[in-house]
């Protein structure tokens, strides 16, 4: 009992942690200008982090993966939550296990794409082998990178979402 007592204060304070970390990060990229690029990387991995600490403190309130899946098997879950609720149209499905890692991955691929373009960023953020400010082939890659990290970002809210509406009966 103690044990899971501590996994969910651990996993609540990480979840409530990423208000301090934003702030101390953007903060110091005000302090310090040239810091920006490094501090909205470091920002941006912890939110995708984030993501998954929530999706661990729910598994933990749960009791865990094995029971987790055990009680939403067979709730039906709505599909059409956030961002996808104005498509009235989609249908209501079962809770599978399939549908769970499926939501898993969803969350967990923003780690990985937030990780991989946010360091190209970074990267060709920080190449100063240039005289003149910004290229415009930067500003396009920027741009382009800060989509798909936008919509990766809605993919994992999406999923959290699925995972959080069917197992909010079990929460409350």
């Amino acid at each position: 009992m103690k044990q899971w007592y501590q996994r969910r204060v651990r996993g609540t304070v990480r979840v409530l942690l990423t208000f301090p970390v934003f702030a101390i990060c953007y903060i110091s990229g005000i302090i310090v200008p040239k810091a920006m690029p490094k501090v909205v990387f470091l920002s941006e991995v912890y939110e995708a982090i984030s993501l998954v600490f929530f999706l661990r403190l729910i598994i933990t309130y749960l009791g865990g993966k094995k029971r987790t899946k055990a009680s939403l098997k067979g709730n039906y879950v709505a599909l059409n939550s956030p961002p996808l609720c104005c498509l009235v149209c989609l249908p209501h499905i079962k809770f599978t296990r399939r549908f769970f890692v499926l939501n898993e991955i969803l969350i967990l691929q923003l780690v990985l794409v937030q990780l991989v373009l946010g360091y190209i960023d970074l990267l060709i953020g920080l190449d100063e082998s240039h005289d003149y400010p910004t290229s415009m082939i930067e500003e396009t890659y920027s741009h382009v990178f800060h989509i798909l990290v936008l919509v990766s970002l809605v993919l994992a809210v999406y999923g959290l979402g699925g995972i959080y509406h069917s197992a909010e009966e079990h929460l409350s």
